[in-house]
């Protein structure tokens, strides 16, 4: 109790921490709204000294890095592939989706890959995350919104899933070295 309130974070969410798997160290400093996975993603990516942005929006990114693109094309090509799910994406929504982790060099400004940390939530429909299945599938479109405009640009991305936790520093290593298999 005492570690919890000089961590400043509550008890329940210590043990809830503890209970799925996170270490006493994790589960007390971890900020609150940062997940297991994030965290040991960006803390692997500390130790390569590797440049990334962590969670920031796709229109920051563009604007900060100097990146152009074809919205107007690109939504075209997006909207043929993702005509279904009913949900009209324009240049302004993309915009405010949050990779987790975009890699980029200094030199020429360059996004050299993009890691996304999929948590349960991805796959699975949570009530804590969404109120309604809507919601779930509004976040399943998001993803393959995200796929798409990185795929677009011919940027290599990363996703890795809640069960690959402790593979991580394999993974993120993998793609930093081989990043055309990716």
């Amino acid at each position: 109790s005492e570690l919890c309130r000089f961590y400043n974070i509550s008890t329940s969410s210590y043990q809830g921490r503890i209970e799925r798997g996170w270490t006493l160290e994790e589960a007390l400093t971890i900020p609150k709204q940062m997940y297991i996975g994030e965290y040991r993603v960006a803390e692997c990516l500390k130790k390569l000294n590797v440049k990334f942005y962590h969670n920031c929006t796709i229109k920051r990114l563009f604007t900060d890095l100097k990146i152009t693109i074809n919205w107007d094309e690109f939504i075209n090509v997006l909207t043929e592939k993702i005509h279904q799910s009913g949900y009209k994406w324009t240049k302004e929504k993309i915009q405010r989706l949050r990779p987790d982790f975009v890699l980029y060099t200094d030199d020429n400004n360059r996004i050299c890959g993009v890691i996304e940390f999929d948590g349960e939530q991805h796959q699975t429909f949570i009530e804590h995350f969404f109120k309604t299945i809507e919601m779930f599938l509004m976040r399943s479109t998001a993803d393959f919104v995200k796929n798409n405009l990185w795929e677009y640009l011919n940027i290599p991305m990363l996703r890795i899933r809640h069960d690959q936790i402790d593979m991580i520093d394999d993974m993120v290593l993998d793609f930093i070295r081989y990043p055309e298999n990716y």
